[in-house]
Parts: structure tokens; sequence; C-alpha cells
């Protein structure tokens, strides 16, 4: 057969065949790209557009940081106070415990403990007339008692032996020369004594009156009272031997 009679691969057997060459090649080539990474932690990654500019980060973490500050500020303050002043005044520094006793009233004005201790820490560094201001302050505000932890309120303090004792100093610090005056001093015993008649504090400071009035016998039923109570035994000692001796006096 002529070689122009014979048959020639091409179009027609690729037709035959159900698989055109242009439609393989295509194929090929799809089937050899490589697929999209699936990788679950990859979507996690933040992109470009997720980043957050850094001024915008630093404005809201001080936002965050004044707001927990206007929340929480103030209290830790009230306690920081709390706690220096009454770490300065168990060591004998009440003049350190003064500036943060002063604190403490700022926060609180009608918290009747805070302003005792300052009364009484003014008292110590011998600011009589100062301490006698917070003492009455405190004795006014005495039913603003805070619940403890078990949310019960506890029975209101009564400042009325601790305005005596600062009163009988006041009056003893007199000038030399100038009477003593214990008219104010009679007054906040008088009120105590009706709180509580067995008052350690106010019987002792009576005795004081007494004895710096030379009513030594008076003095004596006072001191009595609290002669065996801890705190005021060596102190009663003190003013029993000082009778003695003036009763000795005498009799020579």
């Amino acid at each position: 057969m002529p070689p122009s009679q014979q048959k020639r691969p091409g179009r027609q057997q690729a037709q035959q065949s159900g698989n055109p060459t242009g439609q393989t090649a295509k194929a090929g080539a799809t089937a050899t790209a490589p697929a999209p990474s699936t990788d679950p932690l990859r979507s996690l990654l933040p992109q470009d557009r997720d980043i957050i500019p850094i001024p915008v980060l630093i404005g809201i973490f001080a936002f965050v940081a004044a707001l927990i500050w206007y929340n929480q500020g103030p209290e830790f303050l009230r306690n920081f106070a709390v706690y220096r002043s009454g770490a300065l005044a168990n060591k004998g520094d009440y003049q350190g415990a003064i500036y943060y006793l002063r604190q403490r009233v700022q926060n609180s004005p009608t918290d009747p403990s805070a302003l005792g201790e300052l009364g009484n820490a003014l008292f110590r560094v011998g600011s009589y007339d100062e301490s006698l201001k917070y003492f009455n302050e405190a004795q006014a505000n005495r039913n603003n008692v805070r619940q403890d932890e078990d949310g019960k309120t506890p029975p209101p303090p009564d400042y009325s032996s601790a305005l005596a004792e600062v009163a009988f100093k006041k009056a003893m610090a007199t000038p030399e020369g100038k009477p003593r005056d214990f008219s104010e001093t009679e007054k906040y015993l008088a009120d105590a004594l009706k709180v509580n008649r067995l008052d350690k504090l106010a019987n002792y400071t009576y005795g004081e009156v007494e004895f710096a009035r030379g009513n030594y016998r008076k003095a004596v039923e006072y001191f009595k009272i609290v002669a065996k109570a801890p705190g005021y035994k060596e102190r009663v000692q003190d003013y029993y031997k000082k009778i003695d001796q003036a009763f000795f006096k005498d009799i020579q």
C-alpha cells in the first residue's frame, strides 16, 4: 500500500481513544499542583491585619490599670495606713504613727477607731488639747462601728475614761503657780463610771485626782479597785508608798 494511503495516527485516533492530547496535559498539570495547606495551627497565627499597634495596647493597659486603681486604690491606702500606724504605735513610735493616723481620719472621718487611736497617739506625745479633740470626736461617732468578719456589730466603745485621763494630765501640766482645775476630768469620770462602775482606768484616774488634792484616804478607796489588776498593780504600789510617806510626814 502506498504511503499516502496508510492511516496516520492523529486527531481521529485521539478522538477514538476518548482522551484528547490537550486534556491529558491539562489533567497532568492539575494533578501535580501542590494542595493548599490544611494545618489548623496556621490559621491561628495573627495576620498582619490582626496585629494591634503597640500604642493602642499601651493605652488599653493604662486604662485597665487606672480602672483597677480607681476601684481598689482607696481601700489599699486605708489598709496600708491601718497597718503602718499600728506597727509604729506597737513599737512606741507614736510620733511616726500620727502621720498615718491622720491619713486614716482623713479617709474615714467618722470612724471611731481611727479617731480614738489618733487621740491616744497625740496623748502619748503630750498634745493634750488635740488629743481631747479627737477623743471627743470618737465619742460622738462611737455608734459608727463596723461589722466584724462574722457580720456581727460589736458594742460601741466608750471613750469617757480616756478623755478623763487626758484631761487629768492636762490639768497636771498647768504651769507652777496656777491652780489646777480638775472639773473637766471629773466630768468625764462621772460619764465613765455611769457606763461601768468598775472601769479600771476611770477608778485609777479618780485615785490620781484625789491624791493630787491631798485626799489620800479617798485616793486609796479608788486605788483598791485596781490594785491587783494587770497594768495597774505597780503604779498603785508606787502611790501607796507616796501616801505612806505623806502620812509618816504628818505624824512627825
